[in-house]
């Protein structure tokens, strides 16, 4: 008879105890120092300055460039005042002084009268603005007929003198009126009115 079979039994007896059987005791290493007395607090400075910190981290490169960024895209937020909303430095009002102006309208008065009226309400708004964040030049250019366009300083105008010319014009003459050389001492125009009859035009 073999004796092997008889020997699986205590093998898988002794697999068991090995697996179940723990040490009571455990072994710890203990550092010299939780024996020695506790020493007294350093006087030296926990911290330290050092652009080499800066130089060599790159957490602070990362953090750098994230508040570059949100400053250049909150930059123009961050302004009082965009150039839309900034007082007009010289103004140029081009009159229309075409034979068409001295028509009469259902509602009574010319339309040069009218145009007058309109021109007074640009300029009251110049003025506004003007006594809020500055001063400002304000001229007048005077299109009308086939003589010269003429502009001059608004102050210095007469226009209940004013009349309409006799001769036509093409449109194109307002326009025109922009591009000529201002009175002195008016720099050139940043903001300019056209008072005309004329349809607008695209």
């Amino acid at each position: 008879m073999s004796f092997l079979p008889l020997l699986i039994f205590p093998a898988l007896a002794a697999v068991l105890a090995f697996h179940m059987v723990r040490p009571s005791t455990r072994h710890l290493r203990v550092s010299m120092a939780a024996l020695l007395p506790v020493p007294p607090p350093s006087t030296a400075s926990r911290l330290k300055f050092s652009l080499r910190n800066l130089v060599l981290s790159v957490r602070f490169w990362l953090r750098l460039a994230v508040v570059l960024t949100l400053m250049a895209a909150l930059w123009p937020f961050l302004l009082t005042r965009s150039q839309e909303e900034r007082p007009p430095g010289s103004v140029r009002l081009v009159l229309d002084l075409s034979p068409s102006m001295g028509v009469s309208d259902p509602g009574g008065g010319s339309r040069m009268t009218l145009a007058l009226a309109e021109l007074q309400k640009a300029v009251a708004q110049v003025d506004r603005l003007a006594a809020e964040d500055g001063d400002s030049c304000i001229e007048v250019a005077l299109v009308g007929g086939a003589g010269p366009v003429t502009v001059s300083p608004y102050a210095a105008l007469d226009f209940s003198r004013l009349e309409p010319a006799r001769d036509g014009m093409p449109p194109a003459r307002l326009l025109d009126a922009l591009r000529m050389r201002g009175s002195a001492p008016c720099p050139p125009p940043s903001h300019a009115v056209i008072v005309t009859d004329q349809p607008p035009r695209p």
